[in-house]
C-alpha cells in the first residue's frame, strides 16, 4: 500500500505543476453535490493480512473557495475497513484467535469486518481539459468511525478524479494514522482480536453530480 501511495505522489506532481498554469475556467461551477458508488480494498499492516474487497457508497460535496478552480471537498461514505487473515504461524504476531467451539475445519483464511462511516476533508484542483472534461486531483485527510469495532481512525487521503459533464469517476487511497484495536466475532463462531495495527485502503468509484 505504501508503494501505491508513492506512485500517487509521483503522478500528482506533474498534474499539480500544470495546475498552477491552468487559468480558471469562467464557467466553473460554484459547488457540486453528487452520489458515489464503487469498490475498494482494505488491509492492515500485518504479514498475515490479506486484501478485503468491499463496496464503497456515499454522498460527495465540494465548494469553490478561490478565484482559481480550487475546491473544498467533503462528504460521507460507507466502506468496510476490515481485512482477511491467512496463515497464523509467526510466534510474535499481534493477532489472537479464540475458538469457543473448537478449531474450525477451514482455518486457512478468516475475515474480520469493520463496517465504517468515513468523512473526508480536503482540497481539489479542477483542471479544465475541455468545458465538459475536468481532471480533479485531490488531497486531504479523513475521519472514520468503525460501526463494528467502535473505534475512530484519522488518516491521509490522496487521489485523482475526472468528470465528464455530470458524470464522475475517481481512484484514490486512504492511509490510517491511528493504530486500531478491538475484538470482532466473525464466521465459524470465533473471535479475532487485533491490536496495534494500521489500516490502509484503496478505492475506485463512479458517480453523478446533480
Amino acid at each position: 500500500m505504501k508503494k501505491i501511495y508513492i506512485l500517487f505522489l509521483l503522478l500528482a506532481m506533474p498534474v499539480l505543476s500544470f495546475a498552477q498554469f491552468n487559468a480558471a475556467n469562467k464557467n466553473a461551477v460554484k459547488s457540486h453535490v453528487g452520489i458515489r458508488a464503487g469498490v475498494g480494498i482494505s488491509t492492515y499492516n500485518l504479514d498475515e493480512s490479506r486484501a478485503l474487497v468491499t463496496p464503497v457508497v456515499g454522498l460527495a460535496f465540494d465548494y469553490k473557495i478561490a478565484s482559481i478552480p480550487l475546491y473544498f471537498d467533503s462528504g460521507v461514505y460507507y466502506m468496510d475497513l476490515g481485512t482477511k487473515f491467512k496463515d497464523f504461524k509467526h510466534p510474535y504476531h499481534v493477532v489472537y484467535i479464540y475458538y469457543p467451539n473448537g478449531l474450525p475445519e477451514d482455518k486457512i483464511t478468516h475475515t474480520l469486518h469493520n463496517h465504517s462511516l468515513m468523512i473526508p476533508v480536503g482540497l481539489s484542483y479542477h483542471i479544465y481539459l475541455t468545458n465538459k472534461m475536468v481532471l480533479q486531483p485531490f488531497s486531504g485527510i479523513y475521519l472514520s468511525y468503525g460501526i463494528t469495532n467502535e473505534k475512530i481512525d484519522v488518516g491521509l487521503r490522496e487521489g485523482v478524479g475526472m468528470s465528464f459533464g455530470k458524470f464522475y469517476t475517481n481512484i484514490g487511497i486512504n492511509l490510517g494514522l491511528i493504530k486500531q484495536t478491538g475484538k470482532v466475532e466473525v464466521d465459524y463462531n470465533y473471535e479475532i482480536a487485533v491490536e496495534k495495527c494500521l489500516q490502509s485502503s484503496a478505492f475506485l468509484s463512479i458517480g453523478y453530480n446533480f
